[in-house]
């Protein structure tokens, strides 16, 4: 029981200390006029003392209500929030920044390059709707890597793009080409939005015949990542895949929400999303998408003479 007691004085003391020298001294008033009231006595006093403390107990219990849920949900979205905390040249992220939405259009209807001893071209659109969450930072950064060559622009006046220390291996330990785009948001204000689109060219990355792979990873806290893939109609997807990093490169198939092929293998769809309760993908996971294609030969009337073998991923061995 003495243990019991303790305890019990002790979280009242921790209580008290809590919530404020403010919220102390309402206390104390509030608690003045409950004496106040028993000490004088009297009807008249007894039914304004009552009044006033009930009208000041409502006050307070809500404002201490809203204080409190709100600041709570405040710190809790907050904490969620996570972006990359790089400097690249006078970009600065230090976490100021979270996403709206992200997609990611890769077009690949110039890769491969039917002459084989032409390197493929292929095109990635990355779009970001940011919100600028903090002052701390002055911009955003997004990053890439390829085993070809590459080059990036923004669509925004006000960006920079160069060559990093590669992060990782790439391509069955092929040495990745890494290379970061910064753009600058300085002049955002905290609350507000901005669309940001990255063009960025790769050569030479998806030249491989039968199969290939697209893999990113979620830069800052967004609800959802959309990748849309275009095939060439002369070389077509017949199968993918969609991976979801687990840890040390350790990758698992994405089960119930696989991306799906459309229009005869020349799109593919894949939407990521965050679920179980949570409201972002988690900060630096990674997705992969990987598939199989072949060149076909186009017939007058456009159909793929092959266009069969085509199917759904969740048919796929």
């Amino acid at each position: 029981m003495k243990k019991y007691s303790r305890r019990i004085r002790s979280d009242n003391l921790s209580w008290w200390l809590r919530i404020g020298k403010g919220k102390r001294r309402v206390f104390i008033f509030a608690t003045s006029l409950v004496v106040a009231e028993v000490a004088v006595g009297g009807s008249e006093w007894a039914n304004l003392g009552a009044g006033l403390i009930g009208a000041f107990a409502t006050l307070i219990a809500a404002v201490i209500t809203v204080r409190f849920q709100g600041g709570r949900q405040e710190r809790k979205r907050r904490d969620k929030i996570k972006s990359n905390n790089l400097d690249f040249k006078d970009i600065s992220e230090k976490n100021s920044f979270s996403a709206l939405d992200v997609l990611k259009v890769l077009d690949l209807r110039d890769s491969p390059n039917p002459k084989e001893d032409v390197q493929g071209r292929a095109v990635l659109t990355d779009s970001h709707l940011v919100v600028r969450e903090g002052d701390a930072g002055n911009g955003v950064i997004f990053c890439y890597a390829t085993s070809g060559s590459i080059s990036g622009a923004s669509d925004r006046n006000a960006y920079e793009w160069g060559e990093i220390d590669p992060h990782s291996s790439f391509k069955q330990g092929i040495p990745a080409k890494s290379f970061a785009l910064g753009v600058d948001l300085d002049s955002l204000p905290i609350g507000q939005v901005a669309r940001i689109n990255n063009r960025v060219a790769y050569c030479g990355a998806f030249d491989d015949a039968d199969a290939e792979s697209f893999e990113t990873h979620i830069d800052r806290s967004t609800p959802s990542l959309t990748f849309l893939i275009l095939f060439s109609p002369s070389h077509p997807c017949l199968s993918i895949k969609g991976e979801i990093d687990v840890g040390r490169d350790q990758w698992k198939r994405a089960e119930g929400n696989r991306p799906v092929i459309l229009e005869g293998g020349t799109v593919v769809y894949w939407r990521v999303f965050a679920d179980g309760g949570v409201n972002s993908l988690r900060h630096m996971s990674k997705y992969r998408l990987r598939w199989t294609w072949r060149h076909l030969i186009e017939t007058p009337a456009g159909r793929h003479p092959l266009a069969s073998l085509v199917r759904e991923p969740e048919h796929e061995q």
